[in-house]
């Protein structure tokens, strides 16, 4: 027998009342009404977990907004790598300097590993173009603008 009071049917099947989920028609039906307010909560469950982290990924994509500084950075490195290819280590320096500058300026915005990454390949490229090697001062330039234009960290140990 069941708990709760029952109620004959005149089809043979018993009805009982269950306070949680109201008159039933038999166990079948109160384990389906169960089995599906469970299976509908672990779904809502799910699908918010899924929103939420779905959320932070999208948002983990655009950390660091593109500002004007980062930009004019990425120009000037640019404009410093042609000459630093062309052999000319004083108009590399001139703008070294200036992607410096920017990228500094950047930061106080948006610190970022990336961007002290970049600063320390233009300190790198302006202390050899002084030394008048335009070759390393080429290639750290070229590293500085890979940073600056991925905008991710290059140690995938850093966050």
């Amino acid at each position: 027998m069941r708990d709760g009071p029952q109620y004959p049917r005149g089809d043979g099947l018993e009805v009982f009342f269950d306070p949680a989920f109201g008159y039933t028609a038999n166990s079948f039906n109160r384990n389906w009404v169960t089995n599906m307010t469970y299976k509908n909560t672990l779904a809502a469950l799910v699908a918010g977990t899924l929103t939420v982290f779905g959320v932070g990924a999208y948002a983990q994509q655009s950390v660091a907004p593109e500002s004007p500084h980062e930009k004019e950075a990425v120009k000037h490195a640019k404009e410093a790598v042609v000459h630093g290819k062309q052999g000319h280590a004083d108009v590399l320096i001139e703008h070294a300097e200036e992607a410096k500058k920017h990228a500094i300026m950047a930061s106080k915005d948006f610190s970022s590993y990336s961007l002290q990454n970049a600063i320390n390949h233009l300190d790198e490229a302006i202390t050899h173009g002084k030394k008048g090697d335009a070759k390393v001062a080429t290639t750290h330039l070229e590293e500085a603008l890979k940073v600056l234009e991925s905008g991710a960290p290059q140690d995938p140990n850093q966050p």
